[in-house]
């Protein structure tokens, strides 16, 4: 592993699967068809695509002294992100359970930790590390409890993206951690959640976005692809359709592949664009966020 070293914030869990024929509706009783458990975890799922594109990746995250909190690290120790880091708490560590239709669509039940995301509790844990990092990825879903960290990076002179998810809540709930981003990411929500826009495109919301905010604002559209407003204009990526089995990962695996693209390739905005849309693929061909063989495509192969 060489060139920038990435610290990924956020949540570590463990995913409980129920393989369902179709996602039931309101008081709708179903028969599954399988079950099993895998790690996951939105900051989880993008250190492990990062370390395995090749970047040099670090996870800060806070799991529980029990058996799903060691079963969350399991597939990160194998491929070797550093885990020095992470932190641990008496509270459980937190559980998602998907259900997971036959299209590789899902609903998702979160029972989380207390500590999902490091509060600030946990800010020692930092003390002194800056100089060990060139750039933070926060999984930022939770503003006032991640806020912290993002202060943190700028204080140390360190770039910040952030993943903001379908920004719940709105404006006034993100518009302070926006400021400090040099990147976010969100999905199809989370711009309809701070701009209205419907579009297929997103253009009208990112454009909106970019003239409050001025940084990289990215935006994943589901089966629309993927569209980005930079200082550089306006790009958009088709989707790469495959046969999904799982999208739950493919939101972290399209950041982690942008981030690796960008900063350690050094590739082009537009074809760090292009880079994600194709380590997004990787992640809907199998199952959970921790699955998928992004070795070759991280030295730049298709």
């Amino acid at each position: 592993m060489s060139g920038k070293r990435i610290l990924v914030v956020g949540d570590a869990d463990i995913d409980f699967y129920i393989n369902v024929d179709h996602i039931p509706t309101h008081d709708e009783g179903i028969l599954a068809t399988s079950s099993f458990s895998l790690p996951g975890g939105k900051a989880a799922n993008s250190a492990y695509a990062l370390s395995s594109l090749g970047s040099d990746t670090a996870l800060f995250a806070v799991i529980g002294r029990d058996k799903r909190g060691e079963d969350a690290l399991e597939s990160l120790k194998k491929i070797g992100t550093d885990l020095s880091l992470v932190s641990y708490s008496d509270n459980e560590t937190t559980l998602c359970i998907m259900l997971l239709d036959s299209t590789g669509e899902k609903a998702i039940v979160v029972l989380p930790s207390p500590d999902i995301y490091p509060g600030k509790e946990f800010s020692h844990v930092l003390d002194g590390k800056g100089k060990d990092f060139d750039h933070v990825h926060v999984i930022a879903m939770n503003p006032e409890k991640i806020s912290w960290v993002c202060t943190w990076a700028k204080e140390n002179g360190l770039t910040l993206s952030m993943d903001i998810d379908s920004a719940n809540g709105g404006m006034k709930r993100f518009e302070n951690i926006l400021k400090k981003a040099d990147i976010v990411f969100m999905n199809r929500q989370g711009l309809h959640s701070l701009t209205d826009d419907d579009s297929n495109d997103g253009k009208k919301g990112l454009e909106e976005l970019y003239g409050q905010f001025g940084n990289v604002i990215i935006s994943t559209l589901g089966k629309d692809g993927s569209s980005m407003i930079s200082g550089e204009g306006f790009s958009h990526v088709d989707a790469i359709l495959v046969k999904a089995k799982d999208t739950s990962g493919c939101g972290d695996a399209f950041a982690s592949g942008f981030l690796h693209s960008y900063l350690n390739l050094v590739y082009p905005l537009t074809e760090a664009l292009k880079f994600a849309s194709r380590s997004a693929a990787v992640a809907a061909v199998c199952y959970g966020g921790q699955g998928g063989s992004w070795s070759s495509l991280g030295k730049g192969g298709q």
